[in-house]
């Protein structure tokens, strides 16, 4: 009965990452964050892998806009 208890969690601790989570962490190059950089940055340069990412200018001017909108509701019907 023991060597069943302890064989039961030496398998939780092997298949633990083998989940979604698991999965997620061994792709790196998928995942929430990664696709709203890829939305937002440009891609890296070939040549210059070490090189910041630049915004994207459509992405700059929709935030600008969100925020600008934003900001217009919350003066005529919050503030005043």
């Amino acid at each position: 009965m023991a060597s069943e208890v302890t064989s039961r969690t030496d398998r939780e601790e092997k298949t633990e990452g083998t989940g979604l989570v698991g999965y997620l962490d061994r792709r790196p190059e998928i995942g929430l964050w990664r696709m709203l950089a890829n939305c937002a940055l440009e891609p890296r340069p070939i040549f210059k892998p070490e090189e910041r990412r630049r915004v994207r200018k459509g992405f700059a001017v929709l935030a600008f806009t969100a925020l600008a909108l934003a900001a217009w509701f919350a003066w005529f019907n919050l503030i005043r």
